[in-house]
Parts: C-alpha cells; sequence; structure tokens
C-alpha cells in the first residue's frame, strides 16, 4: 500500500499545482476593478533583462477603479508605459514623471466576451492537465497490478484518484449510465454539495436503492 499511498501524494500536489496556477492567470486577467495582479504577465526591459513590474515598482491601487506604478528607478518609466501598452490587457497608462497612472475602463460588451473566451481557456487548460495526471496516475496503478498487487487495492486506489480529482477546487460533472449503483461521499470538513440535474423526467419510484455498506458495493466508504 505504500506505493499506492506514493502515487495518491503525487496525484494529489500535481492537480493542486494545476489548480494554483489557473487560479494565478485568471488574477491576472482585466475585469472592471482595479486589480494589481493583472500587471503580472507583463515585464519590461530593464536595462536588457526582461523583468516583471512589481520588481521594480511598487503597484497600489488608491481607488477601485486606479492603478498606480512609483517605480524605484523613474528612467524605467517610459518602458514600462510601452510595456503595459503593447501587453494583451487593453490597458493605457499616463504618468507625471514620478509615478504611472492607469485607469480602468468600464467593461465593455466586446470586452466582456474576450474576458469569458480568456476565462474559458485556462478552464479548460487545467482540465486538460487535470486528465492527463489522473490517467498517468492510474498507469502507475495498472503498472502495480502487473507487478502483483491485488486487484481490490489497484481499484480503490482508482477510486481514491477520482476523490482527488472530483475535490472542491475542481468541480466536475459525472454521467451515470443505467442499472449502475451510484452513491456520494463528502471528503475533508468542508460542505459538500451535490447538484442533480435530470435529462428526462424522472420517477423516484424508479430507482431502487440498497444499503451502501453491503456486499455488492465494492467501496470503502469509512
Amino acid at each position: 500500500m505504500e506505493e499506492i499511498n506514493k502515487i495518491l501524494e503525487k496525484t494529489n500536489e500535481n492537480m493542486g499545482k494545476s489548480i494554483e496556477f489557473m487560479n494565478k492567470e485568471l488574477s491576472t486577467i482585466r475585469a472592471g476593478k482595479a486589480n494589481p495582479n493583472i500587471l503580472n504577465n507583463i515585464s519590461v526591459d530593464y536595462y536588457g533583462n526582461p523583468t516583471p513590474i512589481n520588481q521594480i515598482a511598487s503597484i497600489t491601487t488608491p481607488d477601485p477603479k486606479t492603478i498606480m506604478i512609483k517605480p524605484w528607478d523613474k528612467n524605467i518609466i517610459p518602458e514600462i508605459e510601452k510595456s503595459i501598452m503593447n501587453s494583451d490587457t487593453g490597458l493605457n497608462a499616463q504618468n507625471d514623471s514620478e509615478t504611472i497612472i492607469i485607469n480602468i475602463p468600464p467593461l465593455t460588451e466586446e470586452r466582456r466576451l474576450v474576458l469569458v473566451k480568456q476565462v474559458k481557456n485556462e478552464g479548460e487548460k487545467c482540465r486538460i492537465t487535470i486528465r492527463n495526471i489522473r490517467k498517468e496516475s492510474n498507469d502507475s496503478l495498472k503498472k502495480l497490478h502487473e507487478e502483483g498487487l491485488s486487484e481490490d487495492s489497484i481499484r480503490s486506489g482508482e477510486s481514491e484518484i477520482q476523490e482527488i480529482t472530483m475535490s472542491k477546487d475542481n468541480y466536475s460533472l459525472v454521467t451515470i449510465p443505467k442499472n449502475i449503483w451510484n452513491g456520494f461521499k463528502g471528503i475533508g470538513e468542508d460542505e459538500s454539495i451535490v447538484a442533480n440535474c435530470l435529462t428526462l423526467p424522472h420517477n423516484e419510484m424508479e430507482m431502487v436503492r440498497v444499503d451502501p455498506f453491503s456486499d455488492k458495493i465494492n467501496y470503502d466508504w469509512k
């Protein structure tokens, strides 16, 4: 079981990093409010070296619609302005010889559509990465099975990998086929939510229920 635990730990770590990276990327998307994080992906040519703005200046938000950048080296102001103007943030910058001011414009319908596309793109990239991590982890379990680990241990490991995949930070749509026993278990200390979305009219009497701890269910609920 030590080998399975190592696979599970690696799965949890890698999926967590993927979600953390997605959240970081989402924080750089410009909405209608001043947010210093939207400058995180902008680098400035600082004496020949590409350097993030937050490493050569202080960035503050004096009000919800304004970002203020105060470079520690005033000579770099033109380069910072140029980098902002050439970025894909859609922002304009102006300076008073000491600070750079960015006024966040209200969202246009065109900009909203761009934002929706960006958010969907980041979400899809994260989902693909997580699916690849799950496949790699399941392949590692199959290799252990080929080396002699029992079928029950492999199934238990696959179930736990799926639990990690469907974590609180990675909501998933589950389609349950006909004639399949199904159940749900909350893990962790936070509240778990299951939304039952039916695609066809449903009569509750059509459903057959079974004791989740019966021998028919090959799953450890503890």
